[in-house]
């Protein structure tokens, strides 16, 4: 179901990775995102599932930016963003909004991007894990104080997302039956 297809969305994009040679860009949280969607879903983990949407909250705007800024837009990329954000609302839809996705998906991104530091090469900056993003001849910041900004806005984003999800992906209020039968 749901979950095998965010499951494919991820391997489909970690396949057009590897034929270019670049399998390092497959990593990227928000590729995750939608593996990580599939598994909560295949193993009906509410948590792993809201982590992977909450990564997505932050994934779809950067994915903007990184095309409209001038990136190359890999087709794939349309099915763990697109498609990653249709079957996280799905897969939320029936197992419903856990309480404290939030912080939970700051500490995973956090690990995650430590992971990413050790296992990808340095030119590719794969989760920005290893300097600030653009042009090197005009930062102001160090790595360091980009990650503590960043850090603190992805947090706050992750927050806000999980209070307005939790509504939308709320359980189903059962109505109390006040109707007595007297036979």
């Amino acid at each position: 179901g749901l979950g095998l297809a965010a499951i494919a969305f991820f391997l489909l994009h970690v396949a057009y990775h590897w034929r270019f040679g670049n399998m390092s860009n497959a990593l990227w949280a928000c590729h995750v995102a939608s593996l990580l969607i599939g598994i909560g879903a295949l193993a009906n983990v509410r948590d792993v599932s809201a982590i992977g949407v909450l990564w997505l909250t932050i994934g779809i705007p950067m994915w903007f930016i990184h095309l409209v800024t001038g990136g190359d837009f890999i087709p794939t990329s349309v099915l763990t963003h697109g498609g990653g954000a249709i079957v996280g609302g799905a897969v939320m839809r029936h197992q419903r909004w856990p309480i404290g996705a939030w912080w939970k998906a700051a500490i995973a991104l956090a690990a995650w991007m430590a992971i990413t530091r050790c296992i990808t090469p340095r030119d590719l900056n794969v989760n920005l894990a290893f300097r600030v993003p653009g042009p090197t001849s005009d930062q102001r910041l160090t790595h360091a104080e980009y990650l503590a900004i960043m850090a603190s806005v992805v947090t706050a984003t992750f927050l806000v997302a999980d209070l307005l999800l939790r509504r939308v992906f709320r359980p189903h209020e059962v109505p109390c039956d006040t109707s007595s039968s007297t036979t």
